[in-house]
């Protein structure tokens, strides 16, 4: 994943992309050493733990629903330095 963000962040800029965002399925930690390493990175939505766990990592939100359709996510919104997350345990 790291490669790649290396590769497509800089291309998707140079294309007008306003709003990065990375869909992973990596643990906790390299979700947020993604965000310390690319900050263009505005959002990055996350599977492989088996519970909610949402967070920023510098100005990156970091937002993981869990397991098996026990929890939502939703994003409200986002725009240029602004991630405003909530989200449902029932």
């Amino acid at each position: 994943p790291f490669a790649a963000a290396a590769k497509y962040i800089p291309a998707l800029k140079a294309q007008g992309a306003s709003i990065i965002v990375a869909v992973t399925h990596l643990a906790f930690d390299d979700d947020r050493r993604l965000a310390q390493r690319f900050p263009a990175i505005d959002l990055v939505i996350g599977g492989h733990e088996h519970f909610p766990i949402t967070t920023t990592e510098n100005r990156t939100l970091i937002s993981k629903a869990g397991s098996e359709a026990r929890w939502v996510a939703r994003i409200d919104g986002i725009g240029v330095g602004l991630c405003s997350p909530s989200g449902s345990t029932s």
